[in-house]
């Protein structure tokens, strides 16, 4: 099961399913507006095809395409690296475009063909946290700490979350290494996470542009 993002990164991935649109609901938004219904046998090449995970979801961040915007991709980037055979047996292309998915970017993209190891191996971590009772790790605001948010994404529907962002941002790995990169991309999620749960006091009016202005920066 996976989250298929538009524009990388990866889209930024939304933590709330309800900010995602059901393949269903693009497939009436797609009737209506006269356009192709999403075709998911077009994703991957035929023999790909038992490799990848499954589309449930799909965000299309420009619903209604500005005039001054053109609809046309680029092209993936050629590397080095497609010459690298070994890196490229760990991948599977995708063709987002193909399959008629809300996507404006490149023409294709790849997926980490080790997905499910990389899910298995970031549910284990969120377990292990979620379970753990350490005294090291201090609460933030209302009690906020790294095993109550990893109980919090253990709830229905985690492999639609941020566990499927290694698999595209590091399409390339080995296995070992799509296992580590998973079990890292948890220990950030879940850190970004519990700094965001912070409650801060609220910002004067009279500083407001300087603080908007330094985040700009930052």
């Amino acid at each position: 099961m996976t989250t298929l993002p538009c524009c990388w990164y990866l889209p930024q991935l939304c933590r709330r399913m309800e900010d995602w649109k059901v393949v269903k609901t693009l497939n009436k938004r797609h009737t209506s507006t006269k356009k192709a219904p999403p075709d998911l046998t077009r994703l991957a090449a035929s023999k790909d095809q038992a490799s990848i995970s499954q589309v449930r979801y799909a965000h299309d961040p420009v619903p209604k395409l500005p005039q001054y915007i053109r609809d046309l991709p680029f092209g993936f980037p050629r590397t080095l690296f497609e010459q690298n055979t070994a890196l490229l047996q760990n991948a599977v292309k995708l063709f987002p475009r193909e399959a008629h998915l809300p996507f404006r970017c490149i023409d294709a993209v790849y997926e980490n063909r080790y997905w499910r190891a990389s899910l298995d191996a970031s549910l284990k971590v969120l377990e292990l946290i979620a379970n753990d009772r350490s005294s090291s790790d201090i609460e933030v605001d209302n009690g906020v700490t790294l095993a109550r948010l990893a109980q919090k994404e253990l709830r229905p529907g985690t492999e639609d979350r941020f566990n499927r962002a290694t698999t595209y941002m590091y399409p390339f790995g080995t296995k070992e290494r799509t296992e580590l990169l998973a079990a890292m991309m948890v220990m950030q999620f879940l850190f970004d996470g519990k700094f965001q749960e912070r409650s801060y006091p609220p910002i004067p009016p009279a500083e407001y542009q300087v603080y908007w202005l330094a985040n700009l920066l930052w």
